[in-house]
C-alpha cells in the first residue's frame, strides 16, 4: 500500500480539493468549492498507521484557512444532528481495547474510525458523500486530531 496524496487548488476561483490514493486508487478526496466543502464516499478500508499521516488534511485544511480572505470563507454553524465522540477501550490484551471514535455531522456518519492496540490496526469504516459547511470541516479536522492524541498515548 503506496499512499499519496495531490493537492489542487486555485485561489482566483474559490476552489481547493485534496484527493487520497492508495498506489494509482482513489481512497476520498475533500474539495472546497465556493464555501461548500464536499468529503466524498469512501469505501472500508484498514492500514497500520504511521502517526502523523494525517499532516496531510491538516496542511490542506491550514492552507484553505490561509486564503480566508481571498476564498471569502463564511465559516457557518454546526447544524443539529451532530455527534462527536471518541472512546478509549481499555482491557489488557482483550482485542478490543484500543480507540473509537464517530463523527455525524446533519446526522450523517462523516468518520467512524476504530484503533486497535494489540495489532496496531486502524479501520476507517465506509463514508458517503457529503457536503459540510466550513465550520463543521473545522471539527472534523479538530476530530481527527484528538483521535490521533489518544492512538499516540494510549497506556502511556
Amino acid at each position: 500500500m503506496a499512499l499519496n496524496t495531490d493537492y489542487t487548488y486555485n485561489v482566483d476561483l474559490k476552489y481547493a480539493k485534496i484527493t487520497f490514493y492508495n498506489d494509482d486508487m482513489e481512497l476520498a478526496y475533500f474539495e472546497f468549492d465556493n464555501n461548500a466543502v464536499t468529503l466524498s464516499s469512501a469505501i472500508e478500508f484498514s492500514v497500520v498507521p504511521t502517526w502523523n499521516t494525517n499532516k496531510d488534511v491538516k496542511e490542506w485544511f491550514y492552507l484553505v484557512e490561509s486564503m480566508r480572505g481571498r476564498m471569502e470563507i463564511i465559516d457557518g454553524k454546526i447544524r443539529p444532528d451532530y455527534e462527536y465522540s471518541i472512546e478509549i477501550k481499555h482491557g489488557g490484551s482483550h482485542p478490543k481495547a484500543g480507540v473509537d471514535g464517530k463523527l455525524k455531522i446533519n446526522n450523517i456518519v462523516t468518520a467512524d474510525w476504530e484503533w486497535r492496540s494489540e495489532t496496531n490496526v486502524l479501520t476507517l469504516a465506509n463514508r458517503i458523500e457529503q457536503v459540510i459547511n466550513f465550520a463543521e470541516l473545522r471539527s472534523f479536522v479538530k476530530w481527527m486530531l484528538d483521535f490521533q492524541h489518544l492512538v499516540q498515548n494510549y497506556g502511556g
